[in-house]
C-alpha cells in the first residue's frame, strides 16, 4: 500500500504506507503542488484506440495540480512526467476524474473548471460560470458538483457541460460539499452547514452551531458530521436537526474530509482529524453511529 503526498516545495512523494520509506519523488512543477489523484492501469475502461498517441493507460498514473497553473500526468512507476496540461491562468486548486477514469476535471483560482481527455492530454471544454476561485469538485453519477469562493455551489451535467442548478444563500466561500439521497449539503466560511434540495436548489435546512468556518463535512447513515476552524466536530441528526459536539480537538481542524472505518471492531467508527500541529489524533465515536 502507498501514500501520496504533495508539498509547497514543488514536489509530490510516494511513500510506503507501512515502513514510511519515500519510494518516489515527482519533480517538475514550478510552484507548490496542491491536489493529487492516482489512477491504476487496470481501470475498467482503458482507452487503447489512439495509435498516434502514447497510451497512458498502459501504466499506473498520478495526476497533480499546482500553483504554477498546470496539471501534470506522471508515470507512477518511474516518476516521469508524461503530459503537462496547460490552460488555466490561476492555481489548480482541485481535480477529480470521472467514474470511468477517462476524463479529468480541474478547478482553478481563475474561476474556471476545465475538462481534459486524460489519455490524449487535451482540453475538451471549459465551464466558466463561477465568478471566483473553484475550491473543490465532487462527482455523483453523471453530475459534477463544484463549490466556489463566489459563495455558490453548482451542478453540471458532465456529458454536455450545462450548469443545471445553482445553490445560493451562502454568505462566504463554500468550503465543502456532500450529496446524499437527493440532498446537497454544503459547509461554508460563514460557519453554517446548509442542506439544499438537489433538483430545485431550494434550502431545506440549515445547521447553525459552529463559531467559525466549516471546512469539512461527512454523512454516515443518518448522521451529518461537520468539522470547523473553531476546533470542534459536530454531529447532527439529519432528520430532527439535533446536534452533539465533540470538543476534544483544541487546535484548528484542517482536514478536508472526515473518514470513517465501518469495519472497525465493535461497530465503532474512527474519526480522523488533521490539525495544525501535525499530530495525528484518532477519536472514537462508539455511541454516535
Amino acid at each position: 500500500d502507498y501514500l501520496l503526498s504533495t508539498s509547497y516545495d514543488r514536489t509530490a512523494c510516494c511513500w510506503d504506507f507501512y515502513t514510511g520509506d519515500c519510494l518516489r519523488i515527482f519533480r517538475g512543477h514550478h510552484h507548490g503542488i496542491l491536489p493529487i489523484v492516482f489512477i491504476p492501469s487496470n481501470h475498467d475502461t482503458i482507452e487503447t484506440d489512439f495509435e498516434d498517441e502514447m497510451n497512458i493507460y498502459t501504466k499506473d498514473i498520478v495526476i497533480t495540480g499546482s500553483q504554477d497553473t498546470t496539471a501534470k500526468i506522471w508515470s507512477f512507476e518511474t516518476g516521469e512526467c508524461l503530459k503537462t496540461l496547460e490552460g488555466h491562468i490561476g492555481a489548480v486548486l482541485c481535480l477529480i476524474t470521472d467514474t470511468q477514469g477517462k476524463l479529468l476535471f480541474t478547478g482553478s483560482g481563475d474561476g474556471t473548471i476545465r475538462v481534459w481527455n486524460i489519455n490524449r492530454g487535451i482540453e475538451l471544454r471549459v465551464y466558466d460560470q463561477h465568478h471566483a476561485a473553484v475550491i473543490n469538485l465532487l462527482i455523483t453519477n453523471k453530475l459534477l458538483y463544484s463549490i466556489s469562493a463566489d459563495h455558490t455551489a453548482r451542478c453540471w451535467v458532465i456529458d454536455v457541460g450545462d450548469c443545471t442548478r445553482i445553490y445560493k444563500g451562502h454568505h462566504h466561500s463554500v468550503s465543502c460539499i456532500q450529496v446524499e439521497h437527493g440532498l446537497v449539503f454544503t459547509g461554508c466560511g460563514d460557519a453554517i452547514v446548509r442542506c439544499f434540495e438537489a433538483r430545485s436548489g431550494m434550502i431545506k435546512r440549515t445547521f447553525k452551531s459552529h463559531a467559525l468556518a466549516v471546512n469539512c463535512i461527512q454523512i454516515v447513515d443518518n448522521r451529518l458530521f461537520s468539522g470547523s476552524v473553531d476546533g470542534s466536530i459536530k454531529v447532527w441528526d439529519i432528520s430532527d436537526l439535533k446536534g452533539d459536539t465533540i470538543q476534544n480537538s483544541k487546535t484548528i481542524v484542517k482536514s478536508k474530509t472526515i473518514n470513517f472505518d465501518r469495519t472497525s471492531k465493535e461497530n465503532r467508527s474512527d474519526i480522523n482529524s488533521g490539525i495544525d500541529d501535525r499530530e495525528y489524533r484518532e477519536r472514537r465515536a462508539q455511541n454516535m453511529v
